[in-house]
């Protein structure tokens, strides 16, 4: 008799259960069924700390990493929030809670099976840091599944987390399969992600790095903030479907698209079949519309998911437009100030190192939507515009844009084995 598939839901820094925002964490943990557990980002409102009896319950490894922050602010619950969401600290004490649900499960009697996380910003190193704790002391060993959005770190974790570098960028072998999404237009100097140069990944792991365009929010939420509106009706022909409101939502629909699907495929339960009743409460028409339009991605097909992808990358320069508004804002005295920002190594020439054809293809999983999709019944591509990859030589070229500057070598050498993933 199959074990229980246990589901962890990890939020990014300063983003909780509380704010109602709709984005990605929010809305698949309140839709999901069955075991699972949702961990609040370090320096939200509901967020808590482990101290007292949970605390000696941990191993000393964990307890350590919970004690720095514990003798810091033993009072303080504003000033502690404020910390965890400059430095980061509190994701130990998310993983002690991981930790210690788990434990309690195991020690019930459930039978733990599959561990499936998902984790954004933060979060997803989160998801890291557990599945490393469940490798060292859970057995038998469960298999690990995570999905990570976008994770970051946060440089200031350098002088503060140093020591514990291991549980954050070395992926244990229980981990079966791992997606990560990374955000090629984040420019904010201290939001560095865990790509394919900071991750450890050993052999066995199926795994896939897939970069799409955009901000580090932009996979997350499945609206339009209103200066984005306003940059889209200055620029381009207004907001409406088949406008550019759907290339820059595109980006999010793919994402939370594949996580559903991924969690699915896991083992992860969802309940999608009553969108008027379900628990989530919206808090305003955007959030509802978003979560509405969910229910809809269900019964998708490779068309749905191929022509999401060819607008996306067929409008990189408006992602572009919107990020270098976003990061201007006026000074003081009226004067135009930028935050200081860097463009991500990733996007200097290094997609060639987690993208085959990055001239073609947002990222790899495009090219195999291509792929499914052209030799399926309901193609109707002619011969003619479907490429043929084999013989492009345009390939690795410079024509003056990043995108075709190759650095690098594909690391094709562990394969992906798309059907464990979604």
């Amino acid at each position: 008799m199959p074990g229980e598939v246990i589901s962890l839901f990890c939020y990014g820094t300063g983003s909780g259960s509380a704010d109602n925002s709709g984005n990605i964490i929010d809305i698949l943990s309140q839709m999901c069924i069955g075991n699972k557990l949702v961990l609040e980002g370090p320096g939200s409102a509901h967020f808590h700390r482990i101290t007292g009896v949970e605390r000696q319950q941990l191993p000393d490894d964990i307890k350590k990493d919970i004690d720095i922050w514990n003798k810091k602010y033993p009072r303080m619950r504003k000033i502690m929030l404020l910390d965890g969401s400059i430095t980061g600290h509190g994701m130990g004490s998310n993983t002690g809670k991981a930790y210690l649900y788990l434990k309690n499960l195991k020690d019930g009697g459930v039978d733990i099976d599959t561990v499936n996380l998902i984790g954004w910003s933060r979060g997803g190193i989160t998801c890291f840091r557990i599945a490393h704790y469940i490798d060292k002391y859970f057995r038998p060993k469960p298999k690990v599944n995570i999905f990570a959005i976008d994770p970051v770190e946060g440089e200031n974790l350098k002088a503060v987390l140093g020591w514990r570098k291991a549980d954050r960028r070395n992926i244990p072998s229980i981990v079966k399969n791992l997606i990560v999404t990374l955000a090629l237009d984040e420019k904010r100097d201290n939001f560095v992600p865990s790509d394919h140069q900071r991750l450890n990944i050993p052999a066995g792991v199926n795994y896939c790095f897939l970069p799409f365009p955009g901000r580090h929010m932009t996979q997350c939420y499945r609206w339009l903030y209103d200066y984005e509106k306003k940059l889209i009706n200055e620029k381009y022909e207004g907001v409406g479907p088949g406008t550019n409101e759907d290339v820059l939502l595109g980006v999010s629909k793919i994402v939370w698209q594949l996580a559903y699907k991924f969690l699915l495929k896991q083992g992860t339960k969802f309940e999608l079949t009553r969108p008027n009743s379900y628990k989530y409460k919206a808090h305003n028409t955007m959030v509802r519309d978003s979560v509405q339009d969910l229910f809809s991605l269900k019964n998708d097909n490779d068309k749905w998911r191929l022509n999401c992808y060819n607008n996306i990358h067929n409008n990189m320069d408006f992602f572009e437009h919107i990020l270098r508004t976003k990061y201007k804002n006026t000074g003081r005295f009226g004067h135009t100030r930028t935050l200081k920002f860097h463009r991500r190594k990733i996007k200097k020439g290094r997609l060639w190192e987690i993208v085959k054809y990055p001239n073609l293809f947002a990222n790899d999983h495009h090219m195999h939507v291509y792929k499914e999709y052209t030799h399926s019944a309901d193609s109707n591509l002619e011969p003619s515009r479907r490429i043929n990859m084999k013989d492009n030589k345009s390939f690795g070229k410079s024509t003056g844009t990043i995108y075709h500057i190759r650095q690098g070598k594909y690391n094709d050498a562990h394969g992906i084995n798309w059907g464990k993933l979604y």
